[in-house]
């Protein structure tokens, strides 16, 4: 039973249009392409924000609105 699935899948793939391959090698592309822009802005963002927390000017950690400040970091 699982053999006939499998040559009926095979059957198909191999009986796919020219052009329906050609979209499906487009699609892979842009999807790997498109995971890699996320991965690369996450890090873009990231960056910002440790730089943006590392330049603010936070209260002495002495105190107890300073150790409140330095927590919400």
């Amino acid at each position: 039973m699982i053999a006939r699935i499998v040559q009926m899948v095979e059957g198909a793939i191999e009986s796919k249009a020219p052009t329906q391959l050609i979209i499906e090698k487009v699609e892979q592309r842009y999807s790997i392409a498109e995971t890699v822009d996320i991965a690369h802005r996450t890090a873009e963002l990231r960056s910002a924000r440790a730089e943006f927390a590392d330049s603010q000017v936070l209260p002495p950690s002495g105190t107890e609105h300073g150790q409140a400040m330095r927590a919400r970091w």
